[in-house]
């Protein structure tokens, strides 16, 4: 895209470490699509609350990071005070845009018009948990994965990747979330089915297992052997996320996810979706959801739960 005055792009990833990953990889490909530098403000979160330096070789972050008082001096104040969506601060010759319960895809026809039409404009701050593309992107899922593929990680971290790959034979894997109690979680049978469809066509016996709880990861190694294969996982793994250790943790099993041959995942999870962009063979990961009316018999489970506990609930916050 040409005949515009802006000069970069800068993101603030929001939420879990996937997400940013998502944010983060989203704005590169937009700000390439610019011809605009591209540079990141990472803030710990609850969620997420290990930062760059944690994450990434030290000469990486430094020739991507931007600090949080040049964003504020760019922005005269904090970015949580901005308001939400897609909106132009003349004064500061800055674009925000923050989708929130929105997210950002709804905006980028209007973002890139907004970019055409005013060449006072020459910063784009944007505020995101998630991924996003301009209409005409093209393979956005090849570009995520380049965009994967040259992160450079912290050399610990990198460490415990290769330290379980290597000598390993190809793998497969699967995903489980069983503290994810969406209405959209796939079935432990659904999954087994998908995982023994994988092994009929890839002929690979090697199952790596990520989890988010110790029990789950446990349950799934006696599926995985029911399924007359063999299962490994990270042994010694911190399944709180919370942490700095969980933390790296999580990233060491996304890391391992996108090195196998194939997956199988919940469709709705982040997390398996992006790792599964990672592996790029449509053919060989298999994303899940639960049907309908599955759906429909959880949410009314969901409305029965609440209305029982809702009392209880009431009192406590009374307190």
């Amino acid at each position: 895209m040409s005949g515009h005055a802006l000069q970069q792009v800068i993101v603030i990833p929001r939420n879990g470490y996937i997400n940013r990953l998502q944010a983060w990889a989203s704005a590169s490909i937009l700000g390439d699509a610019l011809a605009v530098s591209t540079r990141v403000l990472w803030e710990p979160e609850p969620a997420a609350p290990i930062g760059m330096d944690e994450l990434f070789e030290p000469e990486f972050v430094d020739r991507l990071r931007i600090g949080r008082e040049e964003v504020d001096e760019l922005l005269a104040g904090a970015h949580e005070a901005l308001p939400r969506y897609l909106n132009a601060l003349p004064a500061r010759k800055v674009i925000v845009l923050a989708g929130h319960d929105q997210g950002e895809q709804v905006f980028m026809s209007q973002l890139l018009k907004m970019i055409a039409d005013d060449s006072s404009l020459t910063s784009l701050v944007i505020i995101a948990g998630g991924q996003f593309h301009t209409p005409n992107t093209r393979e956005f899922d090849l570009l995520r994965r380049g965009f994967y593929q040259a992160l450079r990680w912290d050399k610990v971290l990198e460490s415990r990747v290769q330290a379980e790959l290597k000598g390993r034979d190809p793998f497969l894997a699967v995903h489980i979330r069983q503290t994810d109690r969406s209405l959209t979680a796939p079935t432990t049978r659904s999954l087994r089915k998908a995982l023994a469809e994988l092994h009929a066509q890839s002929h690979l016996s090697n199952v790596f297992v990520a989890a988010d709880t110790a029990q789950a990861r446990n349950q799934w190694h006696g599926i995985v052997r029911g399924l007359g294969l063999e299962p490994w996982s990270v042994a010694d793994q911190s399944h709180d996320r919370s942490s700095a250790s969980g933390g790296v943790g999580a990233m060491v099993d996304w890391r391992l996810l996108g090195a196998a041959q194939g997956l199988v995942y919940s469709a709705e999870s982040s997390f398996g979706h992006e790792a599964a962009t990672m592996i790029g063979n449509e053919q060989q990961t298999i994303g899940l959801t639960a049907g309908k009316s599955l759906q429909r018999a959880r949410a009314t489970t969901q409305l029965i739960n609440s209305a029982i506990t809702y009392p209880r609930r009431r009192r406590r916050t009374r307190q």
